[in-house]
């Protein structure tokens, strides 16, 4: 549900990665790049031999059984779904304007989709073999924890108090005020201090954080043509760049898979779409309350009627399921329960409010609520949009008279968010807005 700091699992969803782009380009190629989504058998997101999954995750069982049995039943599933979709759905999905090579394109998709899943499912049944969700998830305190990335295991209201690199400290500082205009100053500081610290991976996290927020929300009108070019041209190579320094990190992949992913659908690139949404299938295999929000964040600007939409919209819902510990009722859904599991250690952190995302709470559900809307649910959205009253920190919170205007306008807003060429301002979906990332992001 998070920015740049918060750090599982995609079973085929927190602010927060955002597309490079938006607009009718995007929508253009969206019927086919869903199609190729569904055909490559991308669904549970895990599909490997069941009798490899049991081999791997055998040796952990009685420790960590809650997720090796989840590892167990979305592998075998997957395995089973995944094949048959790929075998039989592929011809009649990729089907077009060119059909012989959307067919060919789909089938070295579907082929290629196959082979990542089956060695996503391998890797994650390793991964929840030598480590489970978080400790109180387990059954035995074997199990180890998550290690701990600078201030991210910290409460919203606590200073953070590792030793950060003087420009990583002024971009945090500028992130929390929401100081947009300061970009640039921010862009600049963080790229000297890689002159003299090249290869360091925080700085160049950074880099291409601070690149995404001047895109994401140019909305705010401060930045300049050049500026937002050149962050375009910038921001995937910085990921890229970031991911090779910290491969273990699935927070990196799926922001790479989500810039990936956006400028494929900008520039009508299918192949990049497709290899986007890959990196972002396996960023939320091995980080699911973290990576199914980016995931879903990033193609929430799908047309409501398209599978990617739907598939975004569920994503939501699994995201909150995984938070809970179970199934969260989708026509009356109770939230409150949820804030008794609040952690800020484990995976699970990213399911609630932290030091590096302040509203990340809120954020999620303002954005949970927007898609609803979008869906033509307002009645289930304002459900949700209440939810993000629930934390004590809600009234400290700078977007709190937007969500008052959504739960106020939620039927008058789903023809508005469904506008395919949104007007400049805010009468648009969460990922469209000037608070894009400072929704979540901005302390004060």
């Amino acid at each position: 549900m998070q920015i740049g700091e918060r750090d599982q699992r995609w079973q085929r969803p927190g602010p927060v990665m955002r597309s490079a782009g938006r607009g009718p380009a995007w929508i253009g190629t969206a019927a086919l790049v869903v199609g190729l989504w569904v055909a490559t058998g991308a669904t549970p997101a895990t599909a490997g031999s069941s009798s490899q999954c049991r081999r791997l995750c055998r040796r952990d069982a009685s420790g960590c059984t809650v997720e090796v049995a989840r590892c167990r039943a979305q592998a075998t599933t997957a395995f089973r779904d995944g094949s048959a979709t790929c075998l039989s759905d592929v011809p009649a999905r990729a089907s077009g304007a060119s059909p012989t090579s959307s067919l060919h394109g789909a089938l070295r998709a579907c082929r290629w989709a196959y082979r990542s899943c089956k060695r996503v499912a391998i890797k994650d049944c390793e991964r929840s073999a030598r480590e489970p969700l978080i400790a109180e998830h387990a059954d035995s305190s074997t199990c180890p924890a998550t290690p701990r990335p600078s201030c991210t295991e910290i409460g919203p209201d606590d200073e953070c108090r590792d030793l950060l690199h003087p420009a990583d400290r002024f971009f945090w500082d500028t992130l929390r005020a929401g100081t947009y205009g300061a970009i640039p100053d921010v862009l600049e500081r963080l790229q000297a201090a890689l002159a003299g610290c090249p290869g360091n991976p925080s700085l160049t996290r950074h880099v291409a954080w601070a690149n995404v927020w001047r895109v994401a929300e140019s909305a705010r009108g401060n930045a300049t043509t050049a500026e937002l070019v050149q962050s375009l041209l910038a921001v995937q190579p910085a990921f890229a760049l970031a991911w090779s320094l910290e491969p273990d990190d699935p927070r990196i992949l799926g922001f790479l898979g989500s810039v990936t992913f956006g400028q494929g659908f900008t520039l009508g690139n299918a192949p990049q779409q497709a290899e986007g949404l890959a990196m972002l299938d396996e960023a939320a295999a091995a980080w699911p309350e973290f990576n199914f929000f980016t995931a879903g964040y990033v193609t929430s600007q799908l047309p409501q009627d398209s599978q990617g939409f739907q598939r975004a919209l569920d994503f939501q819902w699994r995201n909150l399921d995984i938070c809970a510990g179970a199934p969260v009722d989708r026509q009356d859904p109770d939230l409150a329960p949820l804030l008794r599991r609040e952690t800020h250690a484990g995976r699970q952190r990213a399911c609630f409010n932290s030091w590096i995302a302040p509203f990340n709470w809120e954020g999620f559900f303002l954005n949970f609520g927007d898609m609803l809307v979008k869906n033509r649910d307002p009645r289930t959205a304002v459900r949700i949009y209440a939810a993000a009253k629930l934390d004590r920190s809600y009234e400290r919170w700078p977007y709190r008279s937007v969500l008052e205007a959504r739960i106020q306008n939620a039927e008058a807003n789903v023809a508005a968010f469904n506008r395919s060429d949104p007007p400049p301002g805010d009468d648009t979906i969460m990922l469209q807005s000037s608070f894009s990332c400072m929704g979540c992001h901005q302390a004060r």
